[in-house]
């Protein structure tokens, strides 16, 4: 009676070892590169809200009906930059209502918002901080006052 030789198929220890060492190279080097194409996405949604920002308290002056500007934002309407970014979605009677006729007043809200309040953080979760100038984020390091924030002015 003859026997059959049973073949064993599989991979080697030194071809699992080699497929190992293959994907750790390039993990190496595709990490670090995903790493920084996150971060600036990341930058880039952060500068693009607070263009938003910017854009719902001075308003737009390329909108005009006959020269005259129709879309003249929080500070076009109120006189004033607000005291809190909450203050471009709702009035809690700081301000005064808008009065029609002298085109004056509250008239927002001036950004929309879903309820989340994600209009308040950056991208990294931290709030941004408003002057009555500017708005700033403490950009990717989470603190305020170095090389890394994000400032718009207005």
């Amino acid at each position: 009676m003859m026997r059959k030789l049973k073949i064993e198929e599989g991979f080697s220890l030194v071809e699992v070892v080699i497929v190992i060492v293959i994907l750790g190279i390039i993990s190496v080097v595709a990490i670090p590169r995903v790493s920084n194409f996150i971060s600036q996405s990341k930058i880039n949604a952060t500068m693009n809200e607070m263009k938003i920002l910017k854009k719902a308290i001075i308003g737009d002056p390329s909108y005009t009906v006959n020269g005259v500007p129709i879309d003249r934002g929080f500070k076009g309407d109120v006189g004033q930059s607000p005291a809190k970014l909450e203050d471009l979605v709702t009035n809690d009677g700081s301000y005064p209502a808008w009065n029609r006729w002298t085109k004056t007043g509250w008239n927002g809200p001036y950004i929309n918002d879903n309820g989340s309040g994600d209009y308040l953080r950056d991208a990294w979760g931290t709030e941004y901080q408003l002057t009555s100038n500017s708005i700033r984020s403490a950009g990717p390091n989470k603190v305020f006052g170095d090389d890394d924030d994000i400032v718009v002015n207005y």
